[in-house]
């Protein structure tokens, strides 16, 4: 999995291209840790091109959920393809976290 990030006003978007597993995922959940930490951005994750999501992968996402909750900042995701937002239906990630269509 690669990513890019853009810093805007208020806010860091993460671009995510490739395969959120249990490989990628420690990498992303790090990077997403730090920007938590601070506690000053919301964060926006564009998974348009995530081909496949483990349960790593949405572990990762879970966790910057509770955290920007707790930081009262906005965690949001969007770009769901049909097969992730199935995924997400079924977990009950869809109803839990803020996807947004753009």
């Amino acid at each position: 999995m690669t990513f890019t990030k853009t810093v805007m006003e208020n806010q860091i978007v993460y671009a995510l291209e490739g395969r959120l597993d249990a490989v990628s995922s420690p990498e992303m959940e790090s990077e997403l840790e730090s920007v938590l930490e601070a506690g000053e951005l919301d964060i926006m994750l564009d998974i348009s091109k995530v081909q496949y999501i483990s349960s790593a992968g949405l572990r990762v996402f879970l966790v910057a959920h509770k955290k920007s909750l707790r930081n009262k900042r906005v965690f949001s995701i969007t770009g769901v393809n049909q097969s992730i937002r199935e995924i997400f239906d079924i977990t009950g990630y869809s109803a839990m976290l803020n996807v947004v269509q753009v």
